[in-house]
């Protein structure tokens, strides 16, 4: 009796959830991995001046842009619609979709620096020459809201920044009601 109320609980649960890692693993993996590879270049950089050599052909910006987008929607759909995930899986989650949308919003800003003349970033005190790991600087300080200040945005970036500042704060927000929503039902339990 109990296990057909289990069978039945789960083929309900089943209709009503979609497998995001069963019907776009593929999608999920090619894109999790360029944004690792991505973040590596930008990290590290293995051969001087590749992510400015990569952020120079269009097509290298758009595959970059539409992976780390499929990255970034399919993770935030998963945790969203999901509902219970193990620790592992939720930080998991989580550092993944840090790592999407400021490499995201990084490219960004990249395009606004580089493809247009009246937008972009620059230093708010000299005139050093800023690199696409200074966007993505830019970028990972914008999403933790924490505005050093050497780095400004103008034109078209700077909506762009309160943008990806407002996502920041949305995702944080969801995340940790997510965590006291896990810890309550653990204790509740």
């Amino acid at each position: 009796m109990a296990i057909q109320k289990t069978q039945k609980r789960q083929t309900r649960n089943d209709k009503h959830e979609p497998h995001f890692e069963e019907r776009y693993r593929v999608v999920f993996y090619l894109s999790r991995a360029l944004a690792g590879l991505l973040l590596l270049a930008v990290t590290w950089d293995p051969i001087p001046g590749l992510v400015s050599d990569i952020m120079k052909s269009d097509m290298a910006v758009g595959l970059i842009v539409i992976a780390l987008v499929a990255l970034v929607t399919l993770l935030s759909v998963d945790l969203i619609t999901r509902g219970q995930h193990g620790w592992r899986e939720l930080v998991s989650k989580y550092i993944y979709l840090i790592m999407g949308v400021v490499l995201l919003f990084g490219v960004f800003f990249i395009i606004l620096q580089t493809r247009t003349a009246d937008s972009g970033l620059r230093v708010a005190i000299g005139t050093d020459a800023l690199s696409e790991r200074d966007a993505f600087y830019f970028s990972a300080v914008t999403y933790f809201t924490v505005g050093y200040g050497d780095i400004v945005p103008y034109g078209y970036a700077k909506l762009l920044s309160v943008v990806e500042a407002g996502i920041g704060t949305v995702i944080n927000l969801i995340i940790l009601a997510m965590a006291v929503t896990r810890v309550r039902d653990h204790e509740g339990h």
